[in-house]
């Protein structure tokens, strides 16, 4: 619930029906009985697929539901899946994306890319807020924007707030369960909800009020400057964000949503970095070294003496025909966007 987690996997090449088609012996659910405030929906049912399709079937009655199921039918379809494929019980409630970049030691500077992503939904919720998890996760798995931390330019701070604000992001997310909530269950509200932390004086769900109770990050203000440091940022970089007390926790990572953002962006970079110092080791192999320097003082060399053998050595390897040209525009790359991620 809700930091969309982004798992990055690298591999040597060398070495629908219609989602709301149910089966016809499908469970039948009492919707009142399963909708009790103490009912868990792991209980719904022995059978995994048939508590999925319950909270479907149950999100279906929700208007704003309906459309999302819609639209996440047509985003699993183009995986080449049906709903059911996309959406499970896990440990917490998440939606994680997996970008497979798969390349050939004799050829690492030749990629192919391809991006899945799944729903979980947290085994242990109650069915109430089981149901609003897969509103939220729903949102991030049809509405956020992929990208490729190997090519774009993948800065911290937009980052941070492309994870908030952006669209599909954790506010588009949350505001989306807000108006589920209020479908599904009008009369009573959840327990522990937040919802009403973004109404406005009309009743009305507001943005502008989500964006303020997200940058709450009470005590963790500290740890988050200090985290930014490295990064030469300061929280005055956000304009939203307070120290006030937080509301807003991320499940996923159990810190404000900034915090969250920021370590996220840390798991991915860390092993995006790895993956590329390997690709770029591939390459200096095959294409052999001109100097007797190794790949990391190539690439990270510190002082300016040390830079200056390193860039030499970098020279060197491009004048190596296509291939060090190839190289280099790699090692340029990884130098750029692998600053505060070096591997040895």
């Amino acid at each position: 619930m809700k930091v969309i987690n982004f798992l990055i996997l690298i591999f040597c090449l060398s070495h629908w029906s219609s989602a709301f088609a149910f089966k016809e012996s499908s469970v039948t659910i009492h919707v009142d009985d399963a909708t009790s405030p103490e009912k868990k929906w792991r209980d719904l049912s022995k059978n995994e697929e048939e508590r999925v399709r319950f909270l479907v079937e149950t999100l279906l009655t929700s208007k704003t539901g309906k459309m999302l199921l819609g639209k996440a039918r047509d985003r699993s379809a183009s995986q080449g899946k049906t709903l059911f494929d996309v959406i499970a019980p896990g440990e917490i409630s998440i939606t994680d994306t997996t970008l497979i970049r798969r390349f050939s030691p004799d050829r690492p500077e030749a990629t192919a890319y391809e991006l899945q992503s799944k729903i979980y939904i947290n085994r242990d919720l109650k069915v109430r807020d089981a149901l609003l998890d897969l509103a939220h996760e729903l949102v991030h798995f049809i509405y956020k924007t992929p990208f490729n931390p190997y090519k774009d330019e993948f800065q911290v701070k937009e980052f941070i707030v492309s994870t908030l604000e952006g669209r599909g992001g954790e506010i588009d997310a949350f505001m989306a369960e807000c108006l589920v909530e209020r479908e599904l269950f009008p009369s009573r509200n959840r327990e522990n909800s937040n919802c009403h932390l973004v109404v406005d004086e009309e009743g009305r769900t507001s943005r502008e009020k989500a964006i303020s109770e997200f940058y709450r990050v009470g005590p963790y203000l500290k740890m988050l400057s200090g985290d930014l440091a490295r990064y030469r940022l300061r929280p005055e970089n956000f304009a939203a964000m307070t120290d006030e007390h937080a509301n807003f926790i991320s499940s996923a990572y159990a810190v404000p949503y900034p915090l969250a953002a920021l370590k996220e962006f840390e798991t991915i970079m860390g092993k995006v970095c790895e993956n590329d110092y390997k690709r770029l080791a591939y390459m200096r192999e095959s294409i052999g070294s001109p100097i007797g320097r190794t790949l990391a003082s190539v690439l990270h060399s510190e002082d300016s003496d040390s830079a200056s053998t390193g860039m030499a050595g970098l020279e060197k390897i491009e004048g190596k025909g296509a291939r060090g040209q190839e190289f280099a525009q790699m090692a340029r790359s990884y130098q750029k966007r692998c600053e505060f991620f070096p591997h040895q």
